[in-house]
């Protein structure tokens, strides 16, 4: 599978030692909200998932490439013409919403 020349779907997941269960549990319920971004819109999120199992907790998401483009992360023009690096598939996640939320650390994000 070659996630630069066929469609996919991935999984995005952050366990309770790096962001804590404050976070997880507000990224489940929605009051932190998630964006993929590509140089166009060819993301599609899916279902989200939240694992409460004391130290093996954890929240993720779904997320499919919805069509196969030029212009998709990293690409650049060469004579003119836009070219994809096929080594690599970038995508930029953005949180939005309520990001005070409590760290295993006690640190706020």
């Amino acid at each position: 599978m070659n996630p630069r020349t066929e469609l996919y779907k991935g999984f995005v997941f952050w366990t309770k030692d790096v962001c804590g269960l404050d976070f997880s549990r507000k990224l489940r319920n929605g009051l932190i909200g998630v964006h993929l971004s590509d140089t166009t819109d060819v993301y599609k999120l899916g279902d989200s998932y939240f694992k409460d199992d004391g130290k093996r907790s954890l929240v993720g998401f779904e997320f499919e490439l919805t069509q196969v483009v030029d212009k998709d992360t990293p690409w650049k023009f060469k004579n003119g013409a836009p070219l994809k690096n096929m080594a690599s598939d970038d995508v930029q996640i953005t949180l939005t919403g309520s990001f005070v939320a409590e760290y295993s650390e006690n640190t706020a994000f």
